[in-house]
């Protein structure tokens, strides 16, 4: 299953021009452009995701008011910097103003958690990659005042059903709503090249999840208690239960081949899970952080266990089947947890 650019790539970069911030009120970090004020990160991009943890991302129910005052002058909030938001895995919503008019490059890239977007009346703009790997996102009214929708704007917004393109739009980039299967797609532009925009065709499951060419796309809903993955499926792709923590159960189809990576990272409340007969690899943090999780019940034909695949879960114990031929180094590391980890081993070749 594809990829375009990974997360976890763009967690490893340095980017430029999203370092410094002009003023923080009330939280929200702001910088000063042409007597305007824009909200932006309240950190280096780059320094945010460490071992410890991300202090300096937004997260929660944000309003970002209409105007803020800094040395005793007020400035109306027009703009919505670069990476401003990106990677805020707990942002679940943000109201945005009267009187925004540009939301920027990659401005709420990966927030995972991100439902609901409401926009201004009076928005011109969302720029290239503004809402890219938004999993969550179920709701967003474009307002009639959009101009211009960049490349790759909503990729992968696996959630988004419903969406009306307004009638002043007359720019929309290249794949635009690339991985988005929408129930409800009207187009009122004058705009016809809508085969350049990236949606796709999938059968949509009772809990919005969707499913194409035999792969699973999407992420479930938070509230979520269990969920029977169809039989038929052959795939699970990334992040389509992450931070499920409510799912306390989940059942994989014996079609099961593979999983993506992130599959289950953060479904605090699963226990026990049987992974089915065809399944050949573990990736990279497909159960990470699953903090309850006690049982892991592996295939014979297993052949790989990945990176930081089960990191901190600090309850689980397996045994490993000897088809099992490359475990990661740090697949059952864990934080604090004592590095020991009561599993039957056999010779294995680790991976580097």
């Amino acid at each position: 299953m594809k990829r375009v650019f990974s997360i976890l790539s763009m967690l490893l970069i340095t980017v430029t021009g999203v370092s410094a911030f002009d003023f923080e009120v009330d939280g929200i970090c702001y910088n000063l452009k042409y007597g305007k004020a824009w909200v932006t990160s309240c950190g280096d991009f780059s320094l945010w995701h460490t071992e410890n943890g991300n202090t300096l991302l937004y997260k929660g129910d944000m309003t970002i008011p209409s105007q803020v005052r800094y040395n005793g002058r007020k400035y109306k909030v027009e703009g919505i910097d670069d990476y401003a938001f990106a990677c805020c895995f707990d942002l679940k919503s943000v109201s945005i103003p009267k009187g925004v008019k540009y939301i920027g490059n990659s401005a709420f890239w990966a927030c995972m958690s991100l439902e609901t977007v409401n926009m201004p009346k009076g928005l011109s703009e969302i720029s290239d990659e503004a809402f890219r790997e938004c999993y969550s996102l179920s709701q967003i009214v474009l307002p009639n005042s959009l101009e211009w929708i960049g490349a790759l704007a909503f990729i992968d917004c696996f959630g988004l059903t419903d969406l009306m393109i307004p009638k002043k739009v007359s720019y929309i980039g290249d794949n635009a709503f690339e991985g988005c299967s929408f129930n409800s797609f009207a187009n009122n532009s004058r705009l016809s090249d809508s085969d350049g925009w990236g949606m796709v065709e999938c059968v949509r499951t009772d809990d919005g999840l969707c499913i194409k060419d035999g792969v699973l796309l999407g992420v479930c809903k938070r509230d979520l208690m269990s969920y029977t993955v169809p039989e038929g499926v052959k795939g699970i792709a990334h992040y389509a239960f992450y931070h499920c923590e409510n799912m306390k159960s989940v059942r994989l189809p014996e079609s099961l081949e593979t999983l993506d990576s992130y599959v289950f990272t953060d479904c605090s409340g699963l226990v026990e899970v049987t992974l089915p007969k065809n399944l050949r690899s573990v990736v990279d943090y497909d159960f990470a952080g699953c903090t309850n999780l006690e049982k892991v019940i592996f295939p014979d034909g297993l052949s790989i266990i990945g990176y930081r695949a089960f990191i901190d879960c600090p309850k689980l114990k397996v045994t490993i089947p000897e088809s099992v031929k490359i475990i990661h180094p740090e697949a059952f590391q864990a934080g604090d947890v004592p590095s020991y980890f009561p599993f039957t081993t056999y010779p294995i070749q680790a991976e580097h």
